[in-house]
């Protein structure tokens, strides 16, 4: 079992959401990236197990293209 939530990258003083991008023209998966934090990132399996909540997360449009 997985689960994934992402939320705003938020300053720590003010409580604000930030909007982060990362943009890779050449990209091999994305070409652009939003940044986030996750607010729920689990995996529970027989043969792997972590869990990370309030780190680093990010999410994009994934096109693939053959060259």
């Amino acid at each position: 079992m997985a689960a994934l939530a992402v939320e705003p990258i938020r300053n720590p003083v003010t409580g604000k959401s930030h909007r982060a991008i990362i943009e890779l023209p050449e990209g091999f998966e994305a070409t652009r990236m939003n940044q986030a934090s996750t607010k729920t990132l689990s995996v529970n399996t027989n043969s792997l197990k972590f869990r990370y909540d309030g780190t680093y997360g990010s999410f994009s449009e994934i096109v693939w293209k053959s060259s």
